[in-house]
């Protein structure tokens, strides 16, 4: 049974007049949702009943619930919104468990169907949309669902959180009001005046997991997509004046004119009650059962054992005809400072990967001939030294990076990528576009990642290195999706952003894959970006730079509250690697080295690892070498059924005291794809700690001490009983991999807190 509403729009000169049947409802035990059929359908309340919280901003003009962006043929788009609907009529359940909306518009002509459901026993609704396109443009965007929130839940600003991902990481927002007005001084100082409504952040699924949380101390809101496939969308959090925001998902699809929107996936609006694990958790509890998600790559039967090692990651950027600075390695020097490494540091030695840059005859990251052949000195000279490096028991590794076309490097006078001799053929090599930033589609581009060029050329580069010894490709960033999006028709796949990006991709990856490993049984793939899409054939993830990228910087001890490790915490089942700890002091690289171990990400040295460079004695100098050591040596034994092989756990817990970090260069990204920097100081824990579920079940601690004085503190074990799923056990403390206590723990309250010491540049370990 179902009760139907019906509200009409009659368009009368420049005004509106409408007449209207109340509010339409639906919800379960959880949560409750009502949208304003006075106002257009627009949602006027999303509230948790266990604490009677809405989390819909009032104070404002409601939010259209949904906006559709319509394209023609010569890529000029307009836009549609709920607000502009002639007819809307609604049809509730009998059980107030459903509701379904149709909106009829005359100017475009659509239909818009919206259905939400609120099931029995979840805390949970699931909303869908589909539309008709009665027209001959192409829908290529819908926002949905839409609303406002406010920027400050409750009394107090910094009670207020929001977690945005970021791939690796994810971004911590609290004090919404102070963090809009510091990204508007940011931004103002570069581009002039600012306005709302004014984007604090954004970032493209399947690129970022499908979620954000907002939430305090009493209930938050979870959002989400249910989507298993890659169709792409974009979450965004907008401030839309200075008292309200918007958590906005886009649901992007290819040009496809004339042709029907169908979401074929469910966005998630529920609540929860707890900190940001609380709803990574919901989301884990839908993202593991994935396809792509059900079992880590470590998992797979072929992954070279030497990947599962955690092999330290050595990079060496070449000095080159082109370019030279004292931080660069001599081509003829390398083996030599490969054999200082080893002197040095003997256990981060074996089957260590050797990443070559610019060994290329360009030797410049503007994005063309990068990391391609032919090789400055010479291909049988690169040939010779990559078989000597493999005797020596060494990984070696590059990176060919030929297919992105940028012009943000044309700082040189007169120097305009367009009329270079190599243009025509490098527009038709490229597979990522950075040019058209006006909107503008780059539609004559003879490459992309689905064509037969982007199929070939990865698996190509596996078939020519991988006889000489590189056990180690790292493709494409898959982070670039937005900017692979190709318009050419002779390529058979459909036009702009969607899934045929992702399926491309993990193709070129298996393709890829498969080359070297036919002439090489120790051949295998790398990504500088992770995308949930790919997880099937990641051999191993590699990340640059986790401990800066996109943090704030405004001051405020902040840093490692910011770094929320939601990927981890979601997905954590695979090998992954850091590639540099890149930071300006002694104490702040030991830092990095901290939060590496302590997550899981072993990284090897900083951005170069030639002894004479400035990092590695930076490195050396504060400890984050020392660190490292004995993370390689805790995840290849003691520890790695925990770390390696299980599932990151809430956080132990512990208050540690707080150390300043000195003042030095950082890279203040506040927004993706920004790098302003500046200098400031900023406040890390003493201590870095983690927790991991073991396969088996059982529970490890990690703690590492990332300052020069010794750390007591006291844990409580009781906190993993849920965990354990028993009420006693037997604990075994590890300090730098030496046992230093057993004894069996009673996990009842009061009964389970063992004191502790850690001592400077140490790692701790607790298995239960």
């Amino acid at each position: 049974m179902w009760k139907t509403f019906g509200v009409i729009f009659i368009a009368a000169g420049f005004g509106q007049s409408a007449s209207a049947a109340g509010m339409a409802q639906v919800g379960n035990e959880a949560l409750h949702v009502e949208l304003d059929m006075q106002d257009r359908a627009a949602i006027s309340a999303i509230v948790d009943r266990a604490t009677g919280r809405s989390f819909v901003a009032r104070s404002r003009p409601p939010a259209p619930l949904y906006t559709i962006h319509l394209g023609d043929p010569n890529y000029r788009r307009t836009r549609v919104s709920s607000e502009e609907a002639r007819d809307i009529a609604a049809k509730t359940g009998e059980d107030g468990r459903s509701l379904q909306l149709t909106f009829i518009h005359d100017e475009p002509e659509l239909v818009v169907r919206v259905r939400i459901r609120a099931p029995e026993g979840e805390p949970l609704s699931y909303w869908r949309l589909d539309v008709d396109n009665k027209t001959s443009q192409a829908i290529v965007r819908v926002d949905f669902p839409g609303f406002a929130v406010p920027q400050v839940l409750g009394e107090n600003p910094d009670d207020t959180v929001v977690i945005f991902p970021h791939a690796n990481n994810s971004q911590r927002y609290w004090n919404l009001p102070e963090e809009f007005r510091y990204a508007f001084d940011l931004r103002r100082q570069g581009q002039g005046p600012i306005q709302w409504p004014f984007r604090l952040c954004s970032g493209y699924a399947p690129d970022i997991i499908q979620m954000m949380a907002y939430h305090d101390d009493a209930a938050g809101l979870y959002l989400a997509t249910y989507d298993g496939t890659a169709n792409v969308k974009e979450l965004s959090v907008e401030g839309l004046d200075a008292a309200a925001m918007r958590l906005n998902i886009g649901h992007i699809r290819p040009w496809s004119f004339g042709q029907d929107f169908t979401m074929g996936y469910d966005t998630v609006v529920g609540v929860f009650h707890g900190d940001w694990t609380a709803a990574a958790e919901m989301y884990r509890q839908w993202a593991t059962r994935q396809a792509w998600c059900a079992k880590g790559t470590l998992a797979t039967k072929d992954t070279p054992d030497w990947i599962k090692r955690y092999p330290a990651h050595l990079r060496f950027v070449l000095k080159h005809p082109y370019r030279d600075d004292p931080n660069r390695t001599d081509w003829d020097q390398l083996l030599d400072k490969l054999d200082r490494f080893k002197r040095d540091y003997p256990d981060l030695y074996p089957d260590a990967m050797v990443n070559l840059v610019d060994f290329d005859i360009g030797g410049n990251w503007q994005g063309f001939y990068n990391e391609r052949w032919p090789a400055w000195m010479g291909d049988e000279a690169m040939a010779e030294k990559t078989r000597e490096m493999k005797r020596l028991g060494l990984r070696p590794s590059i990176e060919p990076f030929a297919w992105h076309i940028t012009n943000k490097h044309e700082h040189r006078q007169g120097y305009i990528l367009r009329e270079q001799p190599f243009y025509r053929e490098l527009r038709q090599q490229t597979l990522v576009w950075s040019l058209g930033n006006d909107g503008t589609p780059i539609d004559g581009s003879s490459a992309c990642v689905a064509s037969a060029y982007g199929q070939t050329v990865f698996a190509d580069d596996a078939r020519r290195a991988a006889p000489w010894g590189v056990d180690l490709l790292q493709l494409m960033e898959i982070g670039l999706a937005r900017r692979m999006d190709c318009y050419n028709p002779n390529h058979g796949h459909p036009l702009g952003q969607g899934p045929w990006i992702f399926e491309a991709v993990y193709e070129a990856a298996r393709k890829t894959r498969e080359a070297g490993r036919a002439v090489n049984p120790d051949f295998g793939t790398d990504k500088e970006e992770t995308s949930e899409f790919l997880i099937p054939v990641l051999d191993c993830m590699y990340i640059r730079n986790a401990q800066m990228k996109n943090m704030r910087w405004n001051g405020r001890p902040q840093l490692y509250k910011n770094n929320v490790p939601l990927f981890d915490y979601v997905y954590h089942g695979y090998v992954a690697l850091i590639d540099g700890l890149e930071a300006n002091s002694p104490e702040s690289m030991r830092w990095c080295a901290g939060i590496a171990v302590a997550l899981g990400h072993l990284t090897g040295p900083l951005f170069s690892t030639d002894p004479d460079s400035q990092y590695y004695r930076t490195a050396q100098a504060g400890g984050a070498w020392d660190i490292v050591v004995q993370g390689k040596k805790a995840y290849n034994s003691y520890a790695r059924d925990y770390v390696v092989f299980g599932r990151v756990l809430p956080s132990p817990g512990v208050v540690f005291e707080e150390i300043t970090q000195p003042r030095q260069r950082v890279m203040l990204d506040q927004q993706p794809g920004t790098k302003e920097i500046g200098q400031e100081s900023f406040v890390t824990p003493q201590v870095i700690q983690s927790a991991h579920l073991s396969p088996q079940g059982g529970v490890g601690l990690t703690f590492v001490n990332v300052s020069d004085r010794s750390a007591a503190f006291d844990v409580d074990l009781s906190r993993y009983a849920a965990f354990l799923k028993r009420s006693d056990v037997n604990v075994t403390v590890r300090h730098n991999g030496q046992v230093i206590r057993e004894t069996p723990v009673e996990l009842s309250a009061g009964k389970a807190i063992l004191r502790l010491t850690v001592e400077p540049r140490a790692l701790l370990f607790i298995a239960m």
